[in-house]
């Protein structure tokens, strides 16, 4: 095995990771606050890449400068799904809130279809198709740009959780909703708010991905399922336990793929996630 080729998957996999993170710190954030999965967050994913898109074709609007319009278009939607579908879910039981959102997902996915028909598509952005090489090292920079943008958004994310008071009332929610309401709290409120935060976040993924990866009507299903393992594997509702489940399968997705190939690397990804649920139900920082 190559020093060298082991170290440019370990950045590959670092790389990748940046972008399963965002992914996974809106659906991190929309459990932790309501306790219910969002299944459909890989299609809001899908329609923020097409609304990134078309934003790129008829005002030729770079992808990552438009990350912030997707972000309110997505924010908006967010709102909207929560108060008329989410809402009301919460008083049904589980098995309800899965047929829901599965219906959900069909909903979005044929509704692009119907919109944008099958075909692939994506935006040449020039800078992010080239690379920068460091020694041995090479690194493209759509990649490092998409990590990058990841990190500081997490970075952001947790400041505004930390710092704020919306992200008081957030937090308070999520630890304890009975005793937010008895302090004055709008509960109701801060779920709207979280779930239109975590719908937003995925406009910041569709900016960030769209000049990397194709987009069509049924992408948001893929990433839907590695956002769960993601959060899952880091411990359900834990911030920080996203950011290492995000590095964990990356680095195994990468190496596994450089070494093996793609489809058996996500099948040891998986593996890894089983056995780590095995040795630690909650998952690695969950409680």
């Amino acid at each position: 095995m190559s020093s060298t080729i082991l170290l440019q998957a370990i950045i590959n996999g670092l790389l990748l990771a940046g972008i399963y993170m965002i992914v996974s710190l809106g659906l991190n954030l929309i459990y932790g606050v309501m306790r219910i999965v969002n299944y459909s967050q890989g299609e809001l994913l899908m329609f923020g890449m097409y609304f990134s898109y078309w934003l790129f074709v008829l005002t030729g609007i770079n992808t990552y400068l438009s990350i912030p319009i997707v972000c309110g278009i997505l924010f908006i939607l967010g709102a909207l799904l929560h108060m008329y579908i989410v809402e009301p879910l919460l008083k049904l039981p589980y098995q309800s809130q899965v047929v829901t959102f599965v219906g959900l997902i069909y909903s979005l996915q044929y509704t692009a279809l119907l919109l944008w028909s099958p075909n692939y598509r994506n935006v040449i952005i020039e800078f992010a198709s080239k690379s920068i090489r460091l020694s041995v090292i090479t690194i493209p920079l759509g990649r490092l740009l998409a990590a990058l943008i990841s990190f500081f958004s997490a970075l952001f994310l947790y400041i505004f959780l930390k710092k704020t008071t919306l992200g008081l009332f957030i937090r308070a929610t999520s630890q304890d909703p009975v005793a937010a309401l008895m302090l004055g709290i709008d509960i109701k409120k801060v779920r709207i708010l979280t779930f239109a935060i975590g719908s937003a976040l995925m406009g910041i993924g569709a900016g960030i991905m769209l000049p990397l990866y194709y987009v069509y009507p049924f992408i948001g299903t893929y990433y839907t399922i590695i956002a769960l393992i993601i959060i899952t594997l880091g411990g359900l509702g834990n911030f920080l336990g996203t950011i290492i489940g995000s590095i964990i399968i990356g680095l195994v997705e990468a190496v596994f793929g450089t070494f093996i190939n793609v489809e058996i690397a996500l099948a040891i990804a998986f593996l890894v996630f089983i056995f780590l649920l095995i040795v630690r139900p909650t998952g690695i920082l969950g409680e």
